[in-house]
């Protein structure tokens, strides 16, 4: 126990081990025939990097990991610790990996899975952290660029415990641990060389040790990357001195990390006899970098050879042997001390001068060593050969004072005699004439360089001009362009959006500029930007109304200003509607410097996504237990609780929710809605992607929503795609984060006429700051980049299973490079759990594989329409009446027409 005291940790950790209750059990669980198997528990030192796992047998919707004993840690930060591998479709590997683990990382873990029947399963891992000196102590260094090596050192009171040691090698990328080492032999400390290593690769280890109690301990190493080429370390050995009867060798020390496992250098002495034979004399070892060897034969040649070794014995032996060949013992002092003298001097240089040695200690001098230094630096040395008897010392300080002195030494340069007197010696300049010629020579000098300069500053200055007076003149030519259209008339076969650039701009929506006051910026993107405005008078029944202003950064290329006026001419294009963003005015007098301003609707509740997800915690599911029928008037008895881990949601747990009855009547009726009414919203973009503002959470906990809600926005979406398909617009990128929420539960679309865009970027699979655009598209415009409104009408049904799912990611466990194979071959999504079952017939019909036998917008209007009430969708019609009249004639049409069909039968036919 003596190796205990003053470790308290050690104590404990010992007690625990003896009573077996160090290591949980390894709590796999079993899910219908589906495991979740882990590692075991892990001990782990602050600072060293450590491992928890789990493997996933089988389908789930959800999984993830929590930490339920210890100091408290966010999910948030567990999310960035964990990395999810999926080996096949029913295959994968979670784990929870710690770069540099801490004290407060200390702690029992749950990693936890949720299959596709709301069911949750759990298993628990502990991670021990310890000061890293009463547990055990691990090094490891590359060698070589093939080989590692790990040693170790277990504490005395481990020994008894274990019963098998394993050790695992895992390459970075790999997936997979490799058994290199097992032994049931227990010993204090070992060592370990792995080896068919790949070059300039990192690897880590794992050591597991069985204890007698059938419990398991865990430890990892460190990474440690392999050289790029061999060896990492080779002993540099030579002479550092002699005598008569003696001879001291010295060696290169190794890098520290090679000197945390060889601890010991072991030197062995050979007497060279007749023909190159070799006897061997003596072996010493030293943890020292030199070896003085005494009683010598002094005329008798040695060879010297050192080893590196990781213990006294040197056994085994892990690195190649360093020779010293032919060292004669002899006595080499060279008993000479030169006389040094300063010869001449200069700017920059200075020579000096020593005598020869007397005749009969020349054959003792083979090298002389000179040194010198300046006031305030490092002293400096260099070697020249016994024949010379001066130096010239070249590139000195001006006006400062140099010292030097010679040594003589012996054929080794280690051994020297006695340094000589110090001379001083100042640099300075010698003549008029050298001075003058300096001066003219930096003048020279000088006056290169600046006419140099001044030939590329006016270089660079017509290059700017030039290309800024092209730039002008591109603008100009476009603003014309802009303003009238193109003289090309529209194909009507294409789509308008796809013939944005032939559309006119309508003077009509200018804005004067100085009637508009930007305020904080909502939303932006690489090139633009969305922010939040006062315009005074743009609404004719208000003085200042709140819009939502879009522009390009200043720094944006033409690029981006051309796609901006290109969803100008489609806005202006398009006209008023309910259910869409409406353009309320534009800025472009100033385009030709640079500065275009869109102005649109605002609203305060954000994108539908982002809304549905903050809505999670208190939502009402009024579905009957048939699943088909909407219960308005109250809602089921059991809450519902979503815990989801989807990226850019807005997590909430507050325990249960409250379970509120959803009132029959929509969320408000006021009267006074009219068209100059700007409360509407714009989706805050970039030129190709959508920037996703919060919005106002101020009601958060007003309402709740409930499945209501949900058929109602599916509607109003389905409204407006009707909308927007006879005007021959196609969206190109419908989805809930491009869908907006308004006063009186209106949803608008947004970023309309997308398709070209995506043509444009073949290679776009993702964007930074939302889900994968892949997930929303038609297997014909992720195969070959068609876009029709058929293709949206497919995108309609994936908004129709996020709606249900509560903002849940499509597709959750597809990789986006899978997902046309997966679509092709016939795989759909099942219905989300809060989906009438007519709902999710719909959303199959909108995934037929060939897109003609795809709905139209217009049925699918009529079908959903079914499932609200009239007043409800009365109220919605007069909200839409100031906008366009056609909009309520259209419906009533489309009214008239579902009655008709429904007498003969063909409205049940289509939701079977």
């Amino acid at each position: 126990m003596d190796v205990m005291s003053g470790d308290r940790r050690a104590l404990l950790m010992m007690v625990t081990l003896l009573s077996g209750c160090l290591v949980l059990a390894d709590d796999d669980f079993d899910i219908e025939g589906r495991i979740i198997r882990g590692v075991g528990d892990v001990w782990a030192s602050p600072g060293e990097p450590a491992a928890l796992t789990c493997d996933l047998l089988g389908s789930f919707a959800n999984f993830g990991w929590q930490k339920i004993v210890g100091s408290a840690t966010s999910n948030v930060h567990l999310r960035k610790l964990t990395k999810t591998w999926r080996f096949n479709e029913t295959y994968s590997r979670m784990g929870l990996y710690f770069t540099n683990v801490l004290e407060n990382d200390e702690g029992i873990y749950e990693c936890w899975a949720k299959d596709y029947k709301n069911s949750t399963k759990r298993s628990k891992r502990q991670l021990l952290v310890d000061s890293g000196t009463s547990f055990t102590q691990v090094s490891v260094v590359a060698l070589d660029a093939s080989r590692i090596c790990v040693r170790w050192n277990f504490p005395g009171y481990l020994i008894g415990l274990y019963t098998t040691l394993d050790l695992q090698i895992q390459k970075n990328g790999s997936l997979e641990w490799h058994q290199k080492y097992k032994t049931s032999t227990r010993t204090s400390s070992d060592v370990f060389v792995a080896t068919a290593c790949n070059p300039d690769t990192a690897y880590w280890f794992k050591f597991t040790l069985e204890l007698k109690t059938d419990a398991t301990v865990i430890y990892f190493s460190r990474w440690t990357k392999t050289a790029e080429k061999d060896p990492v370390y080779v002993p540099l050995v030579s002479v550092k001195e002699t005598s008569v009867d003696s001879i001291t060798i010295e060696w290169s020390k190794p890098p520290r990390e090679i000197e945390s496992i060889f601890n010991f250098y072991q030197a062995k002495v050979y007497e060279t006899g007749i023909n190159d034979v070799k006897q061997w004399k003596m072996t010493s070892s030293t943890r020292t970098n030199y070896l003085k060897f005494k009683d010598l034969t002094t005329s008798v040649s040695y060879k010297f050879r050192l080893d590196l070794c990781f213990d006294y014995d040197c056994d085994p032996q892990l690195y190649p042997s360093s020779w010293l060949e032919d060292v004669v013992p002899k006595d080499r002092d060279p008993k000479f001390i030169p006389n040094v003298s300063v010869i001449e001097t200069g700017v920059a240089s200075i020579t000096i001068a020593w005598n020869a040695p007397p005749t009969d200690l020349q054959d003792r001098v083979y090298y002389y060593k000179l040194a010198w230094s300046t006031e305030n630096l490092p002293n400096k040395s260099l070697y020249v050969n016994k024949t010379e008897n001066s130096h010239t010392f070249e590139d000195l300080l001006p006006n400062k004072t140099h010292r030097f002195k010679v040594a003589a030494c012996s054929d080794y340069k280690t051994q020297c005699g006695n340094w000589s007197e110090e001379k001083k010696a100042l640099t300075y300049i010698t003549s008029t004439d050298s001075r003058s010629g300096v001066q003219d020579e930096t003048w020279l000098i000088t006056g290169a360089i600046a006419t140099l300069l001044v030939i590329v500053v006016v270089t660079i200055a017509a290059w700017n001009f030039r290309r800024k007076a092209l730039t002008r003149k591109l603008i100009k030519a476009r603003l014309e362009y802009f303003n009238f259209g193109a003289p090309i008339p529209l194909d009507p076969e294409l789509a308008v959006s796809d013939q944005a650039e032939l559309l006119p701009y309508n003077k009509k929506w200018e804005f004067p500029r100085d009637f508009l006051k930007l305020e904080d910026v909502l939303g932006s993107g690489a090139f633009g930007v969305v922010r939040k405005a006062q315009a005074k008078t743009i609404c004719s029944r208000e003085t200042v109304t709140t819009v939502a202003v879009k522009t390009v950064r200043p720094t944006a290329n033409l690029n981006c200003m051309k796609a901006l006026l290109r969803e100008l001419r489609i806005l202006v294009y398009l006209g008023q509607h309910l259910n869409i963003v409406n353009l309320l005015g534009a800025c472009t007098k100033n385009i030709d410097l640079g500065e275009l301003l869109v102005i649109v609707e605002y609203c305060r509740y954000g994108n539908l996504h982002d809304y549905l997800v903050r809505r999670r915690v208190n939502f009402i599911d009024q579905l009957n237990d048939s699943g088909e029928k909407i219960c308005v008037s109250a809602a089921r008895e059991d809450a519902i609780e979503v815990d989801d881990v989807g990226r850019n949601t807005d997590r909430r747990s507050d325990g249960n929710s409250t379970i509120v009855n959803c009132s029959n009547n929509v969320t408000s009726k006021s009267t006074d809605a009219r068209v100059d009414d700007c409360s509407a919203s714009i989706s805050l973009t970039e030129l190709n992607a959508p920037l996703k503002y919060p919005g106002d959470r101020t009601d958060f906990n007003s309402r709740p929503t409930c499945t209501h809600d949900l058929v109602c926005w599916a509607w109003q979406v389905s409204c407006g795609m009707q909308y927007l398909g006879a005007k021959k617009i196609i969206h190109g990128d419908l989805a809930t984060r491009n869908i907006l929420l308004a006063d009186d539960n209106v949803v608008k679309i947004c970023d309309f006429g997308l398709s070209k865009s995506l043509r444009e970027e073949e290679n776009q699979k993702s964007t930074e700051n939302g889900p994968l655009p892949v997930k929303w598209m038609a297997i014909e415009s992720l195969r070959d980049r068609v876009f029709s409104t058929k293709s949206d009408v497919w995108s309609f049904g994936v908004v129709l299973w996020e709606l249900f799912s509560l903002a849940r990611t499509p597709y959750p466990l597809i990789r986006p490079e899978d997902m046309c194979r997966k679509l092709a071959e016939g795989y759909r999504m099942e219905k989300p759990p809060y989906a009438p079952k007519s709902i999710y017939q719909m959303m199959l019909r909108c995934w037929k594989a060939e897109p003609s036998e795809r709905p139209s917008f217009e049925k699918l209007t009529i079908n959903i329409a079914e499932l609200i009430e009239e007043h409800v969708k009365t109220f919605y019609l007069e909200l839409g009446n100031p906008y366009t009249k056609i909009y309520a004639d259209i419906w009533k049409r489309e009214r008239e027409t579902a009655i008709s069909a429904e007498e003969s039968g063909t409205i049940g036919e289509d939701l079977q």
